[in-house]
């Protein structure tokens, strides 16, 4: 019988190794949940988070670079990760156990820069983070990295929406979306019809950004409003995994509007409690 090639057991074990290493995924079945909203204005919120690109545990921290080291032997390579890179995603703590308050604590991913240091997650900085700082009680922390939600893969493109579709906003239905970094508080989009000379799809409200938005991030916890200016009840679900772990709302000074992470009810008195 013939001797296996040594290099071969190397790379079976090491793929073993990252195999024991990795955190199995801690986030319930998917599940779809139906929206029927009627005529007029409508608050939204999306409790549910798209299926997870990667499941780890941290090592340790780095807060002068802003990135995290993945427990993984070998280093964990991104380019080796379905969807990694299509669309832009968030890294959000399912525990921690050195610091129990750290659950849920959610940091930008910077796609990109990940791909290029194998065996770390590199963060950046966002008004969508729910803290600034990287802090070393993260290590042993479990984690999951997730595609954002987006107008296009909330609602639909120009070709499948139900929303009005008009060649301007005020004749269309209108998503806003909160932004704390806006004067109004708001972002609005709608879904512009096309012409001969131009292609319809989701584009902003505001008549000098002219760009396509389909791809435009709704991030966790941050609430829409809908103003349904055609008739009709509109109808729509999306398809998404429930937390089973704590969510953190991105506060901030001033007015908010926020969307709850779960698929529950709360009373104001719960949420001033959490």
């Amino acid at each position: 019988m013939k001797n296996p090639d040594p290099s071969s057991l190397i790379r079976m074990f090491g793929k073993l190794a990252l195999l024991l290493l990795l955190t199995p995924r801690l986030f319930a079945e998917p599940v779809q949940l139906p929206y029927s909203l009627l005529p007029g204005t409508s608050y939204v919120g999306i409790p549910l988070l798209r299926p997870a690109l990667f499941s780890g545990k941290i090592t340790k921290t780095d807060s002068a670079t802003f990135r995290v080291q993945v427990n993984s032997f070998p280093p964990i390579d991104f380019a080796t990760v379905p969807g990694w890179g299509t669309s832009p995603c968030f890294l959000e703590i399912s525990a921690s156990p050195s610091d129990a308050s750290l659950e849920g604590e959610r940091y930008e991913v910077d796609p990109v820069r990940t791909l290029k240091e194998k065996g770390f997650v590199v963060l950046k900085s966002a008004s969508s983070n729910t803290r600034n700082d990287l802090p070393s009680a993260l290590a042993g922390a479990t984690f999951s990295i997730h595609p954002h939600w987006t107008l296009v893969t909330v609602f639909g493109d120009a070709a499948t929406t139900k929303l009005g579709k008009g060649r301007t906003a005020p004749l269309s239905d209108e998503i806003k979306i909160y932004s704390p970094d806006e004067k109004s508080g708001y972002r609005s989009f709608f879904v512009q019809l096309g012409d001969s000379k131009t292609q319809g799809g989701w584009r902003s409200a505001l008549p000098s950004q002219n760009s396509d938005q389909s791809n435009t991030v709704i991030p966790p916890g941050y609430g829409l409003i809908l103003l349904r200016k055609t008739g009709g009840v509109f109808t729509f679900a999306i398809k998404g995994e429930p937390r089973t772990h704590a969510f953190r709302f991105p506060l901030r000074a001033g007015s908010n509007l926020l969307a709850p992470g779960h698929l529950k009810n709360f009373s104001l008195q719960k949420l001033a409690a959490s």
